[in-house]
């Protein structure tokens, strides 16, 4: 039991366990530094393969075709949503040996996050959520003005996602529950049919101790 891992444990897994293989795959995560700047500068951001220049803005090209007087053909924008998630995914896992300040410092990541919790479509909307509540320990994001309104906005939403998960739970417990058969179902009609019906412990005592009495005054009036 001494094992057991606390839930409010913000320490790096490797200086509770040095065994720990889950500190010892942060440590080697972290040391490819160029992979966790591409994680949060590039990989989060919602104009990845724009800024990439592998896809063009349909903004872009619907002002310089209307400035030239071309028609435009607008080009569909690929959406970075997939590569977005799983981004987060990965980042809500290194949390643990993660410096919170660098989703600080990670240029509009508070904003997007912000927008991902309110509007996002799962899972996205649960791994922004988490990666937030860890930007939340930091002094800069809870006092910012703009901050505090967001999250005036934001917790109303969440509390109701809550009582909403609560009610699907309970809807599901009471069909497995409703689904469930007894294997020895069939000998409870039996019991209940029966006209006299269970009798409480107090009858059943008083009936016994009577039958003992009988039986006593048998048993002397042999040796009369």
């Amino acid at each position: 039991m001494s094992r057991d891992p606390d839930p409010f444990e913000d320490r790096h897994p490797s200086r509770v366990d040095p065994e720990c293989q889950y500190g010892q795959l942060l440590k080697t995560f972290f040391r490819k530094e160029s992979f966790v700047q591409d994680l949060f500068n590039n990989y989060l951001h919602d104009k990845y393969f724009v800024r990439q220049g592998l896809v063009r803005d349909a903004k872009i090209m619907d002002y310089c075709g209307r400035s030239q007087n071309r028609p435009f053909f607008p080009v569909q924008d690929k959406s970075p949503l997939k590569l977005n998630t799983a981004a987060l995914r990965l980042a809500l896992d290194i949390l643990p040996g993660l410096e919170n300040a660098v989703l600080v410092e990670t240029e509009g990541l508070i904003g997007r996050l912000y927008g991902w919790a309110e509007t996002g479509e799962e899972p996205i909307r649960s791994y922004s959520t988490g990666v937030l509540a860890a930007a939340m320990e930091v002094p800069e994001v809870i006092m910012n003005a703009e901050n505090r309104e967001r999250n005036n906005k934001l917790v109303p939403i969440l509390l109701s996602r809550l009582r909403q998960c609560q009610a699907e739970e309970q809807e599901e417990r009471e069909k497995s529950r409703a689904a469930f058969k007894r294997p020895f179902s069939v000998f409870d009609g039996a019991s209940s049919s029966s006209s006299a019906g269970p009798q409480p412990p107090s009858a059943k005592m008083a009936r016994r101790l009577s039958r003992d009495i009988l039986e006593n005054e048998a048993e002397k009036r042999k040796f009369v």
